[in-house]
């Protein structure tokens, strides 16, 4: 073997990746989905503990896994270390209704390492109840998505005092009036997004913010009679889906001085005529307006 050759097998058999520090070595493996990253713990016993260090923990049970998803996560979270926080936490369920029961303790374990972040996605055949603890122990939270086939109920007195970003998707309130008591507590709320759902009782919708600066909203179709008011008066970005104008007021407490961007798509001829005409009062002082071709419609019909 000649001399370059030797050089070249001492460089393979040097373990440079092990080399590196363990700071590193977790930002290499959050970069893995989080099943991939656990594996690497057969290379060596140095890598259990960088795994269960993973700052941002994404559960998909996206391949209908059943028992091993369920162990998996189980596991997981026992093992990691109760000192250590969690910046981001997604927990996607498509499958397998009978592990829902174990959802609550997953959240419940989560919620008591000061997550920043939190990501909770469920398609069970039924409704899901979120937890009624839940808003209550996110007081260090300051991003939540909720999205699909879950039941929200907000108890009172809750103060969210961290949260930026919110967001809710086809999913069911209690009621309606249970949405602006909690918007009156999040006093630095940035982003909020309310689109396609629904309610249990009530009939009017105050969507509320002292800071806002972004709201997507699309009511359900299936809110005839929803009245909506928004008092955002710092709001820069605004969009607004709507296909049952008329009954279904979308009303401003006042002009949108800040306003940057709008895009508007209004349906529902003709009795979104007046919901339109009203919108466009409000946000004259828009930048930039996008308006999609229902609102076109809508617009140029002559009021009656």
């Amino acid at each position: 073997m000649d001399s370059t050759s030797k050089k070249l097998a001492n460089i393979c058999e040097v373990d440079r990746i092990s080399d590196l520090p363990d700071t590193l070595l977790i930002a290499i493996l959050a970069l893995l989905p989080i099943e991939t990253a656990v594996r690497t713990c057969i290379l060596s016993k140095r890598w259990r503990p960088l795994c269960e260090s993973l700052p941002n923990l994404d559960f998909t049970d996206d391949r209908n896994s059943g028992i091993h998803f369920t162990d998996f996560v189980d596991k997981f979270l026992m093992r990691r270390p109760n000192d250590l926080k969690i910046a981001k936490f997604r927990l996607y369920c498509y499958h397998g209704d009978y592990y829902r029961d174990r959802v609550n303790e997953w959240m419940m374990n989560v919620l008591g390492r000061e997550v920043k972040e939190i990501d909770l996605r469920f398609s069970f055949p039924d409704l899901y109840k979120l937890v009624r603890d839940f808003f209550y122990m996110c007081s260090s939270v300051e991003v939540v998505i909720l999205d699909w086939k879950m039941l929200v109920e907000i108890p009172e007195n809750v103060k969210l005092s961290k949260l930026r970003v919110l967001s809710f998707s086809d999913v069911t309130f209690s009621s309606y009036e249970s949405v602006e008591k909690l918007l009156l507590n999040c006093p630095v709320l940035e982003d909020l997004s309310i689109d396609y759902c629904e309610w249990l009782t009530g009939n009017s919708l105050s969507i509320c913010g002292s800071v806002l600066k972004r709201l997507s909203y699309c009511p359900s179709s299936d809110d005839f009679v929803l009245r909506t008011l928004i008092d955002t008066p710092r709001l820069e970005n605004l969009e607004i889906h709507s296909y049952t104008a008329g009954d279904n007021d979308i009303l401003f407490k006042e002009n949108l001085p800040f306003l940057k961007v709008a895009e508007i798509d209004i349906c529902d001829m003709p009795r979104g005529v007046d919901c339109m005409f009203g919108l466009l009062k409000k946000i004259s002082n828009v930048k930039f307006l996008t308006l999609s071709d229902n609102a076109m419609g809508v617009s140029v019909m002559p009021k009656t």
